[in-house]
């Protein structure tokens, strides 16, 4: 049947209308229209409201797809229309036919809208139940005060791509509050100049579902962005404080490097032209090693090894005296900081 054959992106709303006798049981054909028209297809209608139109009796069913019940635009929208006394429906129609197809274009797409708007909120939930763990265990690493440089950096990795996730899902929010409302706005335009030229003669329940419905999913997707905002200030400043401990650390930690090659270098350097001065002076002069056996005093190398190493040892100390000297106005500032 036709709803099968139209490739509908936000929902398709079908209009039948007809003249019948006044004896005639309107309940009951608008009911068989109603399941005919969606015959051979998963739909099943569902009679929502029943009022009048340009005279006319309107019955408004709403045909819903089992298998995709969170999906507006798998539904079909179907008004039937009978004229039972004449009325000058069709006149009336052919005046508001412009005004009726932005309306009910703007009826899907506040449908459509609130959907996505709904499963966005939800991603935006999971998203900051996950950042809150990581919270949690940012907590826990501070508290501990053993914590490493790579923890704070493999916390950094993944905070700032969910942070990312959560953002895009509030900017969504704020973008489909902008576009619902946009649209109701143009719903209430258009049902008033509908009314304008039928002096007031609309089904009530196109007025109800302005008043009610849409102003209840209004105002539910602006209390999501409410919920949804100051999580998103709080992860943000918490990349930022992660990012300034990573910073810190990894400040400390070259500096540690850099005064551990100074250190060395100063051991290593001053030991080495030592051992040459110490080489060549025991070498030309005498074995300081010999009072241990002067019938067979040890070879040369080794006294000059023993005093290179213990000059190496002084110097190294040496190296460690001057850099900390050195740190020791930083770390005075940073204190006071």
């Amino acid at each position: 049947m036709l709803p099968a054959n139209i490739q509908a992106s936000l929902g398709q709303t079908l209009w039948i209308y007809g003249e019948v006798d006044p004896s005639e049981n309107c309940d009951i054909l608008a009911e068989k229209l109603a399941i005919a028209l969606v015959a051979n297809t998963n739909l099943n209608p569902e009679q929502k409201n029943k009022g009048e139109l340009f005279g006319s009796l309107l019955f408004e069913y709403q045909a819903l797809d089992p298998n995709y019940p969170d999906e507006p635009a798998k539904h079909c929208h179907v008004l039937i229309v009978i004229n039972h006394n004449q009325s000058p429906t069709v006149a009336l129609s052919n005046k508001t036919y412009d005004w009726l197809l932005k309306l009910f274009w703007s009826y899907h797409k506040i449908l459509y809208i609130y959907q996505p708007a709904r499963e966005r909120y939800r991603e935006a939930r999971e998203i900051y139940s996950d950042l809150e763990t990581k919270i949690q265990k940012f907590n826990n690493l501070i508290s501990t005060n053993q914590a490493e440089l790579s923890d704070f950096k493999n916390l950094m990795a993944k905070i700032p791509i969910k942070n990312f996730d959560y953002t895009r899902c509030v900017q969504d929010l704020q973008m489909h509050h902008t576009a619902i409302t946009t649209n109701i706005t143009n719903y209430r335009i258009y049902l008033d100049n509908i009314k304008n030229i039928s002096n007031g003669d609309i089904p009530p329940s196109w007025q109800d579902f302005l008043n009610k419905e849409c102003e209840k999913w209004q105002e539910q997707i602006q209390i999501h962005i409410n919920y949804l905002v100051p999580g998103q200030e709080l992860f943000g400043q918490l990349v930022d404080t992660i990012r300034g401990i990573v910073e810190t650390q990894q400040a400390e930690s070259d500096r540690s490097l850099e005064n551990t090659i100074q250190i060395l270098g100063i051991g290593f350097g001053g030991g080495a032209i030592v051992s040459g001065i110490l080489t060549q002076y025991i070498d030309e002069n005498y074995n300081p090693l010999a009072i241990i056996s002067p019938q067979n005093p040890p070879h040369p190398i080794y006294a000059t090894v023993i005093f290179s190493f213990l000059a190496t040892l002084f110097f190294i100390g040496l190296g460690w005296l001057i850099t900390k000297r050195k740190d020791y106005p930083r770390d005075k500032q940073s204190t006071h900081k």
